[in-house]
């Protein structure tokens, strides 16, 4: 079926540049966890199921080189059809043969474990996955410490599954395999990569 690009949002608008800044800001989030960075600006027309910084994350990274993953949430016509003109990248059904994947991080059906986590000689061919939630604040305080961390370091997203800072913690044992994690809300970004140990704090 051809795509009708008559009804497609559009990309980066300059995407030398707008895909450099993109790419230097998730360096950035993942280099220094709990830091939020703000990368959906680049988009600002985006499929609605698609937040703005999955968007612009995807087009500065996925080729058609990439198979993407993406869980029903978000596996629609339109992001199907916005990825397909703007990225090339092929969509694939089965999580292990994912180089990036979109999470709902309200939904536990696919746990983080079933993507590639990379193998010991290539440890860097395991899946980024993008975890979507409400909020990267307001919610329940976890701990973060490991490389990029002076001390100790702290985030409190909102619309997390129960288990998801056990799967993460899961993760962080297979280092130096495992997946590295962004967790996204909206135009905002933080990442987790593998070397990141996650704590929940205890409130009082």
């Amino acid at each position: 079926m051809p795509i009708q690009t008559q009804t497609l949002t559009a990309g980066f608008a300059d995407q030398v540049i707008q895909s450099q800044q993109v790419f230097r800001a998730i360096l950035d989030s993942l280099s220094n966890p709990s830091r939020c960075v703000t990368i959906g600006q680049h988009v600002p027309e985006c499929p609605e199921a698609l937040p703005s910084a999955v968007a612009a994350a995807l087009l500065t990274l996925a080729d058609y080189e990439t198979p993407v993953y993406l869980a029903p949430r978000f596996h629609t016509k339109p992001v199907l059809a916005w990825l397909a003109f703007h990225a090339g990248c092929p969509i694939v059904g089965m999580p292990e043969q994912a180089a990036f994947a979109v999470l709902d991080g309200a939904e536990p059906s696919t746990a983080l474990d079933h993507f590639n986590l990379g193998d010991e000689r290539y440890p860097d061919r395991s899946t980024t996955v993008f975890v979507v939630c409400d909020s990267l604040s307001g919610g329940q305080p976890t701990g973060l410490s490991g490389p990029g961390i002076e001390h100790q370091a702290m985030i409190a997203p909102t619309g997390l599954h129960d288990g998801f800072w056990t799967e993460l913690e899961a993760n962080h044992s297979r280092f130096p395999m495992g997946v590295d994690v962004m967790l996204v809300a909206g135009s905002e970004l933080a990442g987790l990569p593998r070397t990141t140990v996650a704590k929940i704090l205890e409130t009082v």
